[in-house]
């Protein structure tokens, strides 16, 4: 009898269905301290700082911006380090060795998709670029 008028108390000042997000939440942010404290952290954020600067990237623009070419002019606003590393090109030639291809979401249509004609490459990340609100892309 005791317990169940404690059980009822309980569920009046803090409902059941409010307790559930605040395990999660506690269990998931005792989860990530332990796993920082086990990896060590600086280890890792020294690694992600200290990538591979060799190699150079190179981004294929499959489509152009608005009409016009989407090319390293685009980086000029960009760092220095940036700039060292990353070149854009819409030459057809550097598909085979590009890092990424880019597409312009209202420059891409499917007559484009249709005579693209280049192979689907699975190694590398495809990317459709926008500054539009999603619902106005016409995706």
């Amino acid at each position: 009898m005791w317990l169940n008028s404690m059980k009822r108390g309980f569920n009046k000042k803090c409902p059941r269905h409010l307790n559930r997000p605040m395990v999660y939440l506690i269990s998931f942010t005792y989860f990530l301290s332990i796993f920082f404290c086990l990896y060590n952290w600086e280890s890792l954020m020294a690694r992600w700082r200290h990538r591979n600067d060799s190699k150079s990237v190179l981004i294929f623009a499959a489509t152009n911006y608005f009409g016009k070419p989407i090319n390293n002019s685009w980086l000029e606003s960009c760092p220095e380090d940036v700039k060292s590393y990353c070149s854009i090109t819409n030459e057809e030639t550097s598909f085979s060795i590009a890092d990424g291809v880019l597409f312009h979401s209202r420059d891409f249509n499917e007559q484009l998709l249709s005579e693209f004609k280049f192979p689907r490459r699975f190694d590398v990340p495809y990317v459709m670029m926008t500054q539009e609100n999603p619902f106005y892309s016409y995706l």
